[in-house]
């Protein structure tokens, strides 16, 4: 557990950019314009001698981190029995320190966790820490909880044969003290709010006391939630420093975080949704004390996170996406301050960061690998852009950046020496009112030339991209990869599937697919259908049996066929549609067949019966399914008595009705900056993650890998057979002298079945891969066009309009709007 040092002065850097960029997202900034950066260097601090598990708070008081931290120790105990001693292992919770500009890391010695009564049989303590902060010269101020639960014990309880929760008191207690210490850890000074309950108006069927906060004239603000009037009703409650309610404020579901603002107020950062407008959004809103009700509101965007204290030039900060951002209220926006990740900082590992009255940030990370808890310090301190000129700097377009590949960029930018990927999170510029503004504004730039270098395809319009030439084809990269194989070492159908005109434009780890299975002897053994087809299946089931479950709807279906289909009727290169042709109409006409709505208050659930009741009782014709390995056939087998057939959606022309779906990928534009560089990153996502000496295979991905070499190992090791084994080791037989197969796993059902799973057959692996050779379509999901044949549908499922006239409308939109995008 010791902390990796690494002093990089000029390479690890996170972009800050100097003029504003509104937190609502309506102001822009220049980009390019006088940008400094955020220089990071990795401190050392050794904390394996302390034992340390765990990071809980943390805060910093310009020359000392402190952290309270879980650490492991070894006490003497007494075996009831044997009365023989031996050694146990507890964790105790402690305070270190450390100095900011490295050393060695010291324990306070004299800190104590607060505690309630233990020593009683009818009550419980539960201790816990819920904030840690600098205070003046050189002490710190921590904030304990403790929660005490009472029970109304009987004279002849027995804790061998029961429980105390079973006897538990309403009146339970909880405390919250705010202790300031010294140097050692030491208490000099402490503030308990005990005995809120009663205050805040708890009643015989109590409440819930959520934070507390005290501001710095000694005022307590509390977050609660009060059974009142036949209801549960949150409020916050203001009482002055000898813990006398001052005021209430009331408001029906009022949730948020309650922060110290950098000017002494006290704000919560909540959702506010104005019925009268019907408008809503998040903010921060401060609490006016004097006339005691909310004061100065304060919009943020609508991807805001986490709400941190205030100070300096800003009010309070905030996470936006994988930034940083600052409330100026001089400009009256949200200043972007940094990205972590630009600094070589996973933001999910953060633990705490101070910005320092330097203008410098500590920042703390902490992550669980192989080797325990791994933690470091860094120090960012701004500097002049120019260190940035001998480096290449790849900017990559994302709508959301995971922690997967938050982790993949921060790993690759590490490992180079002459390049850097900069991230561009446009779901930052989001707002309220326009959840798209970030799309728009990515669209905006790239009509304007600036386009990206690397594209996160997931939430972009990619096929539109390609068809406007913006992308690179990535067939010449895998075919020139030797250590990659060429296409001889990727899943060669799947990537074929997601080409756009002959030209691969997307790269992706892993893949699913969507299909609709039933009962072969029903469906037939095809791998497609006609509408007829299915209508001849539905006809020999039992009367009032439905295709798909009870609740799917005209719109349920709409949606999910034109993501499958979407590729049939619309060319984003060409422009041309076929929205009019006779398989675009039979799709309609298949969506009409379901439910307008399906009203959930009237069902009866003492009745009701789930899809997999509904299949073995004849009562439903087929199953959507999501294929994501080589095993879940078995249930599909299962639950339908026998052979089935992956029979997928009807389509007219006599295509698959299955289709690839694809979660995520990363796309290379044709402009990139360096495109050597840019493949070097894209290519990992396709790399083998199998060693070929393991004996087992663990895919870091969701669905069937793109790797062939993973994909083979994958399939070998849901087919190897897993038998049980006698006190040698050795297999153990049944009556015919054969090894018996253990169960790799089962699932139950609502009426106490249970169906064990086992080695998945080579004839169960033969039907997956024939549907996966006969895919030929991805799942593809445009959020205008299909806003408009929703739209237009809607009419024809309320008979509006008849099917071809809907049909004609929606071609007609739908071929202006391609268009006008070409």
């Amino acid at each position: 557990m010791k902390i990796r040092i690494k002093k990089i002065i000029a390479v690890l850097l996170s972009i800050l950019m100097l003029p504003a960029i509104c937190a609502c997202g309506n102001r822009a900034g220049d980009e390019e314009a006088a940008r400094t950066v955020y220089v990071p260097e990795f401190l050392e601090f050794d904390l394996s001698a302390q034992g340390i598990e765990m990071i809980n708070r943390g805060c910093c008081d310009g020359e000392y981190i402190y952290i309270l931290a879980e650490a492991m120790q070894e006490v003497e105990a007494i075996d009831p029995w044997s009365g023989e001693s031996y050694i146990n292992y507890e964790y105790r919770t402690s305070i270190y320190r450390m100095p900011l500009e490295g050393g060695e890391v010291e324990e306070l010695p004299n800190y104590e966790p607060s505690k309630g009564t233990t020593d009683a049989v009818d009550r419980e303590s539960y201790f816990y820490v819920e904030g840690l902060s600098a205070g003046a010269d050189g002490t710190i101020w921590v904030t304990e909880t403790v929660e005490e639960y009472i029970y109304d014990v009987p004279e002849d309880f027995d804790p061998e044969t029961d429980y105390l929760w079973n006897y538990e008191m309403i009146d339970n207690r909880r405390s919250q003290i705010r202790r300031q210490l010294d140097a050692t850890g030491q208490e000099i000074d402490r503030v308990e709010t005990g005995g809120l309950e009663e205050k805040l108006g708890f009643g015989e069927n109590g409440g819930y006391i959520g934070s507390t906060l005290m501001d710095n004239e000694g005022n307590f603000y509390v977050f609660a939630e009060v059974y009142s009037d036949g209801a549960y009703e949150t409020k916050i409650v203001v009482l002055d420093a000898g813990q006398n309610v001052l005021f209430e404020i009331r408001e029906k579901d009022l949730y948020g975080q309650l922060i110290l603002l950098g000017d002494g107020l006290v704000g919560m950062s909540s959702y506010v949704y104005d019925q009268l407008t019907g408008e809503g959004g998040q903010v921060l809103r401060t609490i006016d004390r004097e006339n005691k009700t909310w004061g100065t509101e304060y919009p943020m965007p609508m991807n805001a996170g986490q709400v941190y204290p205030g100070g300096g030039n800003y009010l309070f900060y905030y996470d936006n996406g994988d930034s940083l951002y600052g409330y100026d209220t001089t400009a009256e926006e949200g200043r972007k301050i940094l990205t972590w990740s630009s600094a070589d900082i996973n933001r999910s590992d953060l633990s705490f960061f101070t910005v320092l009255e330097d203008g410098r940030v500590a920042a703390m990370t902490q992550r669980w690998g192989e080797m325990g808890m791994e933690a470091e310090l860094v120090l960012l301190t701004e500097q002049d852009a120019s260190v940035l000129e001998d480096r290449t700097i790849l900017t990559y377009a994302t709508m959301y950046l995971s922690y997967e590949m938050r982790e993949r960029i921060i790993a690759f930018n590490k490992s180079q020496t002459d390049c850097r990927i900069e991230i561009r999170d446009y779901s930052e510029f989001n707002t309220n009112d326009d959840y798209t503004a970030g799309l728009t504004k990515l669209n905006t730039e790239i009509i304007a030339g600036k386009v990206p270098d690397i594209l996160d395809t997931a939430q972009l319009p990619i096929h539109q991209y390609g068809g406007k030439g913006l992308l690179e084809d990535l067939w010449p990269y895998i075919e020139g990869d030797e250590e990659l194989g060429g296409r001889e070492g990727v899943m060669e159908e799947v990537l074929r599937a997601a080409e756009q005109d002959g030209e691969l434009y997307r790269l992706f780890d892993s893949f699913t697919i969507r299909t609709a299975v039933g009962a072969s002897g029903t469906v037939g053994g095809d791998l497609n259908w006609s509408l007829a087809d299915l209508n001849e299946a539905l006809s020999r089931m039992p009367e009032g049996c439905t295709i798909f479950s009870e609740g799917d709807t005209k719109e349920n279906m709409l949606y999910s066929v034109m993501a499958m289909q979407l590729g049939n009727f619309v060319d984003f290169t060409t422009g041309e549609c076929s929205f009019d042709s006779k398989e675009f109409i039979a799709l309609l006409e298949f969506c009409n067949t379901f439910t307008l709505k399906y009203d959930w208050n009237s069902v009866d659930w003492d009745e009701y019966e789930d899809d997999l009741t509904r299949i073995a009782n004849g009562r439903q014709l087929l199953s959507m399914e999501t294929l994501y390995d080589f095993q879940y056939i078995q249930v599909q087998q299962y639950l339908f008595g026998g052979d089935i057939t992956y029979v997928g959606y009807p389509r007219e022309d006599g295509g698959i009705g299955s289709t690839f779906v694809i979660e995520d990928g990363l796309a290379m534009s044709t402009t990139c900056k360096d495109k050597t560089a840019a493949w070097s990153f894209l290519r990992e996502m396709i790399l083998p993650q199998s060693d070929p000496e393991s004996e087992r295979f663990y895919f870091n991905g969701w669905g069937f890998p793109v790797n062939r070499q993973d994909f083979d190992r994958l399939a070998e090791q849901y087919m190897t057979p897993q038998y049980m084994l006698d006190e040698n080791g050795e297999p153990m037989l049944d009556e015919n002298g054969n090894p018996i197969e253990m169960s790799q796993g089962g699932i139950g059902w609502g009426d106490g079945s249970m169906m064990e799973l086992y080695a998945t057959t080579e004839e169960q692996y033969e039907q997956i891969m024939e549907l996966y050779r006969a895919i030929d379509t991805v799942y593809t999901y445009d959020e205008q066009v299909y806003a408009i044949v929703q739209n237009v549908a809607l009419r024809y499922f309320n008979d509006d309009l008849t099917v071809e006239e809907a049909a004609d409308q929606i071609q007609s939109r739908v071929k202006i709007y391609v268009n006008e995008n070409l």
